[in-house]
């Protein structure tokens, strides 16, 4: 996975087959008004998937957001040969 985030350029994580990677932690000022859906504006910007020579860009509208907490939210995206062709 590749993806730049506030002042990183080009960061990249490795995830596992079948496995689930954290690629990237962020939050605002405990007790605020809580989360969000906000993946189309977060930090997070330029997101690729490269699997051997296969470079695919994600489209943020592709992640599920899930509230757990008042303060606390996941977004996630499945990636599947569907999503690579």
């Amino acid at each position: 996975m590749h993806f730049d985030a506030v002042d990183r350029r080009d960061s990249t994580v490795t995830i596992s087959q079948k496995s689930v990677q954290e690629i990237f932690s962020y939050g605002g000022a405990f007790g605020s008004v809580g989360v969000s859906d906000d993946r189309y504006d977060d930090p997070l910007k330029n997101l690729k998937f490269q699997t051997n020579d296969t470079l695919v860009e994600l489209n943020e509208s592709l992640w599920i957001f899930e509230k757990e907490t008042k303060y606390h939210g996941n977004s996630t995206i499945k990636i599947d040969s569907e999503l690579l062709h």
